[in-house]
């Protein structure tokens, strides 16, 4: 046999045991039942319960330009003046890589090819340039 909990916010002023032991609110206060995520604000606002610290906000078009930025950079730190040369020798569309540089959505696999051709792992690649 399960049971749930029901949660109630109370409002008004002081409450206590009434007759037959049960609590009752006190004149002008009511209970009403409210959701897990409701009671959890009210108990935050009571200063009850410490407040979650929020994860910094997450930009896929800033991940993607710091992507293309760092493959750019790779390129040419391995002396490649030109992205088509890379591409080319590297059996990678021109144009799509291009668009990689560019910080254009790629998929993870293709990632995973120009991440190869630089002779590196995932975990190189984001060492630098991610923070």
């Amino acid at each position: 046999m399960s049971t749930s909990t029901l949660k109630f916010d109370y409002t008004g002023g002081q409450f206590g045991p009434a007759k037959g032991g049960q609590f009752q609110p006190a004149k002008g206060g009511h209970f009403k039942p409210v959701s897990g995520g409701q009671y959890h604000r009210i108990l935050q606002s009571k200063g009850k319960i410490a407040s979650k610290k929020k994860a910094p906000e997450f930009s896929s078009e800033d991940l993607l330009q710091k992507i293309g930025a760092r493959i750019k950079t790779l390129r040419i730190r391995e002396g490649h003046t030109s992205y088509e040369y890379f591409a080319y020798e590297h059996d990678i569309p021109r144009a799509q890589y291009g668009r990689y540089e560019q910080g254009q959505d790629l998929r993870i696999s293709s990632l995973g090819k120009v991440v190869n051709a630089f002779g590196m792992t995932m975990k190189e690649f984001f060492s630098e340039g991610f923070d």
